[in-house]
C-alpha cells in the first residue's frame, strides 16, 4: 500500500523555523487557505501526522499553547491517543479554524511552518507509492477526479477495469485520497496504472485522421527503407510520392471487428484505415491503431 513520502525539519539544507522572524502576523496580513491547494494539504498533513505534538505546534511552529493543545486533542478524540477508533483526522480549513484559539494568525504561523518543514507538496512532487504505483500530486489530484466522476461503463467498457474493481470504485464514492481508492476490492496496481494514465491524458485537438497521416510518414520512411528498391522495380510509388499520397480525407475508422484482420479489442483500440499509397489503387491498406484512453499511437501495419 501507501508508502508514505515524509519530510523532516532537519532535512539537508533547511534553517531552523523561526516563529518570531518576520512582520507580526495579524488579521490584515492573513492570507487565507484554500482547501484543495498545496499549502492547505501541506497544513492538515501536519496536523495529521502523529509525529505533530503540542510541544511542536507551541514551541517550532509559535502557536498559542491553547491553540496547540485545543488541535491535538480534538485530531485524537476522547482518549488522548492517536491511532485509535475516535480520532477525528482533519479534512478541511474550516475544521482547523473552528478550534477555539485557532484564528487567521494561528492559520498563516501554521501555513509558514508547514511550507518551512517540507509539508507543502507542489504538482511534481511526489505523494506517494499505492500499490507499487508512484504518483505526483498532480497526478494524485487527477486520478481522485475521474475515479469520483467517470461513469461505471466507462471504468468497464473503455478504461478495461475489472467490472468487480468498477463496481467497487463506484460504490465507494466520494473516495477522499489514492489510499482509498488503493484500499477498494480488485483495484490493484494494474487498475492504479490505468487510471492514473487516462487522467493525465490532454486531448488532442488534431482530428485523428490528420494525426494518422503524420503518424504514418516515419513508418513510410522505414517500411521504404526496407522495401523501396522492391516497391519501385514493380511499378509502384517512390517515397515522395507514397507521402504525397496520404490523404486525411481517405482514412476512415473500423466499427466491425470482423473487418480487422489483427482482432484488436475495439473497447480498447481505434483502428483507423488508410489505402494503400505504396500500390496505389491495390487492395492493401494502412492500418493505424491508437489507444482508446490515452490517444497515443499503439501500432500500423500493412495488410
Amino acid at each position: 500500500m501507501l508508502r508514505s513520502v515524509l519530510f523532516a525539519l532537519a532535512a539537508v539544507g533547511c534553517a531552523p523555523f523561526e516563529p518570531g522572524a518576520g512582520p507580526m502576523l495579524d488579521d490584515a496580513s492573513h492570507r487565507a487557505l484554500v482547501d484543495g491547494s498545496p499549502e492547505a494539504h501541506g497544513v492538515l498533513a501536519l496536523l495529521n501526522d502523529a509525529g505533530t505534538t503540542v510541544d511542536l505546534l507551541d514551541d517550532d511552529a509559535g502557536l498559542d499553547v491553547r491553540a496547540a493543545r485545543g488541535l491535538v486533542a480534538r485530531r485524537d478524540g476522547a482518549d488522548g491517543r492517536q491511532g485509535t477508533a475516535d480520532d477525528r483526522p482533519y479534512t478541511s480549513i474550516a475544521e482547523v479554524d473552528a478550534v477555539k484559539y485557532v484564528g487567521p494568525a494561528a492559520l498563516d504561523r501554521l501555513s509558514a511552518y508547514a511550507q518551512a518543514a517540507g509539508w507543502v507538496l507542489h504538482d511534481d512532487d511526489l505523494l506517494g507509492v499505492y500499490d507499487g504505483v508512484a504518483f505526483t500530486v498532480a497526478e494524485a489530484d487527477a486520478t481522485l477526479r475521474l475515479a469520483n466522476e467517470a461513469e461505471h461503463a466507462w471504468l468497464d467498457d473503455t478504461l478495461g477495469l475489472d467490472s468487480r474493481a468498477a463496481d467497487g470504485i463506484v460504490a465507494a464514492r466520494p473516495i477522499a485520497d489514492l489510499a482509498a481508492l488503493a484500499a477498494v476490492p480488485y483495484v490493484g496496481e494494474s487498475a492504479l496504472r490505468r487510471l492514473r494514465q487516462a487522467a493525465m491524458v490532454v486531448p488532442s485537438e488534431v482530428p485523428l485522421a490528420d494525426r494518422f497521416v503524420v503518424d504514418l510518414e516515419p513508418t513510410l520512411a522505414y517500411w521504404y527503407g526496407q522495401y523501396g528498391a522492391d516497391v519501385e522495380a514493380m511499378g509502384g510509388n517512390t517515397l515522395e510520392q507514397a507521402i504525397d499520397a496520404l490523404d486525411p480525407s481517405l482514412v476512415y475508422e473500423l466499427t466491425d471487428p470482423e473487418d480487422d484482420p489483427y482482432g484488436h479489442d475495439f473497447d480498447r483500440f481505434v483502428v483507423v484505415v488508410h489505402p494503400d499509397v505504396a500500390f496505389p489503387g491495390s487492395d492493401r491498406v494502412w492500418f493505424g491503431i491508437y489507444d482508446r484512453v490515452s490517444g497515443s499511437l499503439s501500432g500500423t501495419n500493412w495488410y
